[in-house]
């Protein structure tokens, strides 16, 4: 009977355990998904900036909610650029641009990142499922011993 109880109380642990990495996991693939959507943003906020380069004056600037105007810039050679904190600089578009391109490096690095220990994680549950087979695999051939030694 106390057998029984050990191998209840190591499943009990492994199915923690198992839910502790499963919630990690989940944490980790949703914060991917933001990397994503800002990478995307990058990307465009990128592709804009080479159109300003090229000289177009006449663009499309959002005002919120997913609605645009059209506009013209006023001043074709520098942009605002927010750095953090609510606090945007005044910058030449070849130096917002190379700002901007490091913080898609930082946003590829940290998916990067994510992927790795997403990975990692998947694998450890992998473990821990094969650990909880093996407890029970183990728990079920010891009461096998005792049926066939007390029959």
């Amino acid at each position: 009977m106390a057998d029984r109880t050990k191998v209840e109380e190591q499943l009990q642990q492994k199915i923690v355990e198992y839910k502790t990495k499963e919630q990690l996991a989940n944490s980790m693939s949703n914060q991917k998904d933001m990397f994503e959507a800002k990478l995307l943003e990058v990307q465009g906020t990128l592709h804009a900036m080479e159109q300003m380069a090229h000289g177009d004056s006449e663009m499309i600037f959002p005002i919120g909610s997913g609605s645009y105007i059209k506009g013209k810039r006023i001043d074709g050679n520098t942009v605002l650029v927010e750095i953090g904190a609510n606090v945007a600089l005044n910058m030449s578009i070849s130096d917002a641009n190379s700002y901007i391109e490091s913080r898609k490096k930082e946003l590829e690095n940290g998916m990067g990142s994510l992927d790795t220990d997403i990975k990692r994680t998947i694998s450890e549950m992998r473990d821990i499922e094969f650990d909880a087979q093996k407890i029970m695999a183990d728990a079920q051939r010891e009461d096998s011993k005792f049926k066939v030694v007390s029959s």
